[in-house]
């Protein structure tokens, strides 16, 4: 996995990368931009922002199978079944988030809302039971740390 920033006043631009290995390697891609905004509150304590935006993608490997009819003009042909290995390169989903930071001396709340929306899911006509499921999706994750 490899991830690179380019930190600014205006925008921050994230790009990266990385390869899963299975039976077959996996390749996915990942790019966003967010902006940090901070607030200094009385009593020593800050508040942090930072909304974002990104856009995962990587490879889909599956199975096609599909009939093809041959044939000429008036002549018939025969309908044949062929299955073949796909591999595509979509995007996967995209995602906004909100993280939220409160640090007051050693300690921290730290707060992540997001909201997903998958994209190119692999369905198969008439077989829910095996296509992929997704659906937008709301989450957050909520923490407190301290510093010793």
């Amino acid at each position: 996995m490899a991830t690179n920033s380019w930190l600014n006043k205006i925008i921050n631009v994230t790009i990266g990368g990385d390869v899963k290995f299975s039976d077959h390697a996996d390749y996915g891609a990942t790019a966003g931009l967010d902006h940090i905004v901070r607030f200094e509150l009385a009593g020593n304590s800050v508040l942090v922002f930072d909304p974002s935006a990104y856009v995962n993608a990587g490879t889909q490997q599956f199975t096609e199978t599909s009939y093809k009819q041959s044939g000429f003009l008036f002549f018939p042909g025969v309908q044949q079944k062929v299955t073949e290995d796909v591999k595509k390169f979509n995007i996967l989903s995209y995602e906004f988030s909100m993280p939220i930071v409160f640090a007051k001396g050693k300690w921290q709340l730290i707060a992540n809302p997001a909201y997903v929306l998958p994209q190119n899911l692999i369905t198969i006509p008439n077989r829910p039971d095996i296509s992929e499921r997704g659906k937008n999706m709301f989450y957050a994750t909520v923490g407190a740390k301290v510093n010793f």
